[in-house]
């Protein structure tokens, strides 16, 4: 998804250039000049508010957990999911002689 840029954005952008040029450049009286870099402060807050809500929030990062179990005993074993993992799986033996499945796959945060 491309992302666009808003219409508010732009008009705030282009207040800011626009008071930018007329501060720096236009015939103002000293009071007005003061009142006009008060009022392009505001602006700027207002853009950096704006354009920091935007910003895409950092995903939480998250590790995938294999739980393997014995149908023979109650041996459970918590590991790291390996490509290929799939829940009924068979993993393996148990030191019982019992057979190793994947019990259960999910996720934490980390």
């Amino acid at each position: 998804m491309k992302a666009r840029i808003p219409t508010l954005l732009i008009l705030i952008v282009s207040m800011v250039l626009g008071m930018l040029v007329t501060l720096l450049v236009g015939p103002l009286p000293p009071n007005a000049r003061i009142q006009h870099l008060l009022v392009l402060l505001l602006v700027l807050l207002l853009l950096a508010t704006f354009t920091q809500r935007m910003l895409p929030k950092p995903r939480p990062r998250r590790r995938t957990i294999t739980v393997i179990k014995c149908l023979s005993c109650d041996m459970r074993l918590e590991r790291d999911f390996r490509e290929g993992d799939y829940v009924f799986k068979r993993v393996g033996k148990c030191r019982c002689g019992g057979e190793l499945y994947i019990d259960m796959i999910y996720d934490i945060e980390s």
